[in-house]
Parts: structure tokens; C-alpha cells; sequence
């Protein structure tokens, strides 16, 4: 908990809200490479593709929860390695797909107790470590990552066809 936000784990009543800002984090992100499909109709599929996905490989959706209203979510899936190159015991980790906080509580830690929350989950399911991916150009995100101890690991380019 920070201050007076709780981190848990999302339930059926958050989905509207968390419909609603995954609909912002597109818009957000569309602003920097202008791929994102903004409507809410479009983030509703999405987080359902993104619930599904958590449940499929046993990972979790949390919610940071503020005077009962949901202002920021964090999906996380519990993911293997593809292929034997890997030490096995190194093979499974856990990938923060989403994490959107309401822009108003930015800079106040909750983010980084999101981070927290998942770290501590995904160590209680043995996973090997924790992964997370941004826009290049999303230098906040980028930042807030790094003071969590975030570093790079892969780099992945594109090439517009």
C-alpha cells in the first residue's frame, strides 16, 4: 500500500475501469508511433485478449485502487522460452504486458508499487525474473522502469514495410 492505494488483484467489478484506461494507454501510445487503435471498443477486446492471456499462462491482472476507484492496472504473464538454448531452471519469468497509471497520480510511487506487487507474485511462482517492454520514445516509462532496476536485456528493432 502507498499512502492510501491499494495494489490487489483485479476483479470483475474492475474491468470497466480498467477498459477505460487501457483505451488511454493506447491513445497515450499512439501518440508516439500512431499504430494504436483508440476507441473503447477496440481496448475492450484487448483487455479481454489480455485477462485471457494471464489466466492461460497463470499469470495475474492487479489494480491499484485509490478511495475505491480504480486508477491504475498492471497485466503480467507467467511465460517459457521457446526451445532448449535456455538453462531450464532460467526458462520461465514473468512479462508485464500493460501497466497504465491515471496521469494525476504519476510520480507518487504507485507505479513502482504495482512493479512491487508483481516482482513479489512472480517470485512466489518460482519464475526466473521479471520483464517488461516500452516505446522507445516513452522516456517516462523508460525512467520509471530503471528506478524499479529494470535494465535492457534485448533490444528490438523495426522496419516499417
Amino acid at each position: 500500500m502507498v499512502g492510501d492505494v491499494t495494489i490487489r488483484l483485479s476483479g470483475p467489478a474492475d474491468r470497466p475501469a480498467c477498459v477505460r484506461m487501457m483505451a488511454a494507454l493506447n491513445t497515450y501510445e499512439n501518440a508516439f508511433i500512431g499504430d494504436r487503435l483508440t476507441d473503447l471498443a477496440s481496448a475492450d477486446t484487448h483487455m479481454t485478449f489480455l485477462e485471457e492471456e494471464a489466466v492461460r499462462t497463470g499469470g495475474f491482472t492487479l489494480v491499484a485502487e485509490e478511495d475505491g476507484a480504480v486508477i491504475g492496472f498492471l497485466v503480467c504473464f507467467a511465460e517459457a522460452e521457446e526451445g532448449s538454448y535456455v538453462k531450464p531452471e532460467k526458462g520461465r519469468y514473468g512479462f508485464i504486458s500493460d501497466l497504465y497509471l491515471v496521469p494525476e497520480k504519476r510520480g507518487q510511487g504507485i507505479a513502482q508499487a504495482l512493479l512491487k506487487e508483481s516482482e513479489d507474485r512472480c517470485r512466489a511462482l518460482g519464475l526466473a525474473d521479471l520483464r517488461i517492454s516500452a516505446l522507445v520514445a516513452n522516456t517516462g516509462a523508460l525512467r520509471a522502469y530503471e528506478k524499479f532496476g529494470f535494465r535492457p536485456k534485448e533490444i528490438v528493432l523495426a522496419k516499417p514495410l
